[in-house]
């Protein structure tokens, strides 16, 4: 039983290196993304991915592990993006309304 545990921590620990590893991979794509979402005029599905980075930076706290520290910083941009894409979206509305 204790191998099983030990198997499971390292499975574990390998699948964080990997996502640290693609977190600004994953980052850069969700500022582009933000973007042309924004000019098609469709739904934001960079929502889902950015509460993936919530659940992710959740687990880090519960956990102790001091390396989702990136992924914190990393989100405090990703909503001044949301905030700006937010304000473009109200602006465009605003000026159709008066057309």
């Amino acid at each position: 039983m204790g191998q099983i545990g030990e198997v499971l921590i390292k499975m574990g620990n390998n699948i964080t290196e990997i996502g640290l590893f693609i977190t600004p991979f994953s980052f850069i794509s969700y500022l582009f993304l933000s973007y042309v979402q924004y000019i098609w005029k469709k739904i934001h599905y960079t929502n889902a991915v950015k509460s993936i980075w919530y659940l992710a930076v959740g687990i880090g706290e519960v956990t102790g592990d001091g390396r989702f520290y990136l992924l914190v910083v990393l989100m405090i941009f990703m909503d001044c993006v949301d905030s700006f894409v937010e304000f473009l979206e109200e602006r465009r509305e605003k000026k159709e309304k008066k057309r």
